[in-house]
């Protein structure tokens, strides 16, 4: 139970925190952000459309070879679709927007995947909403696993459950923080 409810606090908190930023925050820190993570984005990318003020990072497709973005497909997976220029786009499951897609990516032909992100620790464990979208999806690719998150969504230490997956990077605002070495 104390478990549970240190991830709730954390999560409750740094949401709360990320629902005060206004639009021009959100705008110049998700730029900054985009600047930081361009040199690791190559080949066939997996982005996300953000909403609740999560870092924009729609600006990294233009990096990649393939961009894909998730749609959800039932109470426990994601998959992402190649999407181009031409794309339509529509609501999905949480209000995200999901590609009108019908070219599946597979899981191993990422190059490089960024991952949205409640909170984050120095360590590279990664807080998202709790469905755990992410977490089952990353164990199956090779792809460089980078979270984009705003520096106050940095804490400490998460406690880890087995079920969760790390990144190799976090990319916010102000630093550069590689898990890798």
């Amino acid at each position: 139970l104390y478990r549970v409810m240190d991830k709730d606090v954390i999560r409750k908190e740094k949401l709360y925190l990320r629902n005060q930023l206004i639009s021009l925050q959100v705008q110049a820190y998700s730029e900054q952000i985009c600047k930081n993570v361009a040199c690791y984005i190559k080949g066939t990318v997996g982005l996300y459309k953000s909403i609740r003020n999560e870092v924009i990072v729609d600006a990294l497709a233009c990096y990649a070879d393939v961009a894909a973005y998730p749609k959800t497909l039932d109470e426990e997976t994601i998959a992402f679709y190649e999407t181009n220029i031409a794309t339509n786009w529509k609501k999905g499951s949480f209000g995200v927007l999901e590609p009108l897609s019908e070219h599946i990516v597979q899981p191993n032909d990422f190059d490089v995947i960024i991952v949205p992100l409640v909170a984050f620790d120095v360590k590279g464990n990664r807080l998202g909403y709790g469905k755990g979208y992410y977490d089952r999806y990353l164990k199956h690719t090779h792809a460089l696993r980078i979270g984009v998150g705003y520096e106050f969504q940095k804490v400490d230490t998460l406690i880890t459950e087995s079920h969760d997956f790390p990144l190799d990077m976090v990319v916010s605002e102000q630093s550069i923080y590689d898990f890798r070495k």
